[in-house]
């Protein structure tokens, strides 16, 4: 979803995930645990991260305008740790209301709106082509940890020790945060 105000493009990441949640900024996946059932999810921050920038680039518009927002449905119990602003969805209406500094005009929130109403709706077959890509991308990567290489930066990963037991560091740290649990 994404709220256009003067106040700032707010850019809302959704999530109908019941159960408790936990993840971190920099973890690529999260994990959803209800019953003792756990279920990975790639992470919403970095994906909500992406939309924005796409819109940052489609709407010619700085970064520092943009609120993203990963809204969880009331179902889910945040456990997370993370800068981002992950809340509770009946939470929105209030942490939106927060913003109180203009930062766009009222013709900057015109344009923005009528250039995002115009944009072509994404039918079934879109859709279908997008999920195909970012599985070839999952593909790809499971591909280069197995052959050792790490996917953010091409560095060697490298079997490391720590209180959580072993993991794949990458050897560029820490320039490169990239970890794998083993």
């Amino acid at each position: 979803h994404v709220v256009v105000s003067k106040y700032g493009i707010f850019v809302i990441e959704t999530k109908n995930i019941k159960g408790w949640i936990f993840g971190t900024d920099t973890s690529e996946y999260w994990t959803k645990n209800m019953y003792g059932k756990k279920y990975k999810f790639y992470n919403p921050v970095k994906q909500n991260f992406s939309h924005v920038k796409a819109l940052q680039i489609l709407l010619k518009i700085s970064y520092n305008k943009f609120v993203p927002i990963v809204a969880f449905l009331p179902q889910a119990t945040l456990k997370c740790t993370t800068n981002a602003i992950v809340i509770s969805s009946h939470r929105l209406l209030k942490t939106i209301r927060k913003y109180k500094d203009i930062l766009l005009t009222d013709d900057e929130v015109d344009r923005i709106v009528l250039e995002l109403s115009n944009l072509p709706r994404v039918d079934k077959e879109m859709r279908t082509k997008h999920i195909s890509d970012i599985k070839k991308d999952v593909e790809a990567k499971k591909k280069k940890i197995e052959s050792g290489i790490c996917p953010k930066c091409n560095g060697v990963l490298i079997e490391r020790r720590g209180p959580y037991g072993r993991f794949l560091g990458c050897s560029n740290y820490p320039k490169c945060k990239f970890v794998q649990k083993i």
